[in-house]
């Protein structure tokens, strides 16, 4: 038995299950089990998005079919840097295609993106993506 086979056998009896970044040292080691969810910044700009995009879709908008629009929630896509936004259709509108309220969003999202910038004032603005609830 070498010297490599001695150190797995002593780590397995020391822990009850290996990982791949056992015996190296943790400030090396990727924190996986960090939840960027719990990042106050982060919550800070989704609610600054759902409460830019909500005066966007009600007053600055002449699409008539983005008024109806109401912004439930904002939350951070894979990570701070794209955003998801969920949205709501008002009750005279049920009728409307969701197709094409999606594509009028996509032509819509640079001047949504625009007002975003202003309201957060950071160097880099987030990506859109839009759903329905």
């Amino acid at each position: 038995m070498n010297s490599r086979d001695k150190k797995s056998l002593e780590m397995e009896s020391l822990c009850a299950q290996l990982r791949d970044e056992d015996g190296i040292d943790p400030k090396y080691v990727k924190h996986l089990d960090y939840n960027r969810k719990n990042d106050r910044k982060t919550w800070q700009i989704c609610k600054l998005a759902q409460k830019t995009l909500n005066l966007i879709f009600i007053g600055e908008t002449a699409n008539s079919l983005l008024q109806n629009l109401t912004v439930n929630t904002v939350v951070p896509f894979p990570d701070k840097s794209h955003l998801l936004v969920t949205l709501d259709i008002g009750f005279e509108s049920f009728n409307v295609d969701k197709s094409a309220i999606l594509a009028e969003l996509q032509k819509d999202a640079g001047r949504c993106r625009c007002a975003l910038a202003e309201a957060l004032n950071r160097k880099k603005v987030p990506r859109l993506s839009f759903c329905f609830r």
